[in-house]
């Protein structure tokens, strides 16, 4: 099977100019591939009813105050999951590959500079 994920990210700086908030967006365009994941037959019988992570990759941005990713390409496969995490405060998104296409390819925003994303096999 072949994991891949395209990610766009978009940062969300916010500042207070005259009592208002300015938002400023900015998107980076990130090329991150998972690649293909091969079970050993030594791990085979170890893997029966647990996830386990077969790629995991920090996205960190100096100077972001919030991260969005946006996936312009995946598949995840029928028993793979996404899962987003901030490194500031811990929240936390999970996709399937059906409620990445509710979400559009668009994650929550989140909190920091960092994100880290990991594929997960159940």
């Amino acid at each position: 099977m072949r994991n891949l994920l395209i990610i766009s990210i978009i940062l969300v700086a916010s500042s207070l100019c005259h009592g208002q908030y300015t938002v400023v967006y900015k998107t980076i365009k990130y090329n991150v591939e998972s690649g293909k994941y091969k079970p050993s037959r030594r791990n085979i019988a170890n893997e029966v009813d647990k996830d386990i992570v077969i790629f995991k990759k920090l996205i960190e941005v100096q100077d972001a105050t919030h991260i969005r990713l946006i996936f312009s390409d995946y598949n995840l496969g029928e028993n793979s999951k996404l899962k987003i995490e901030s490194i500031a405060d811990n929240g936390t998104q999970v996709f399937n590959e059906e409620f990445l296409d509710i979400w559009r390819g668009k994650s929550a925003i989140f909190n920091g500079n960092a994100v880290q994303v990991s594929l997960i096999k159940s």
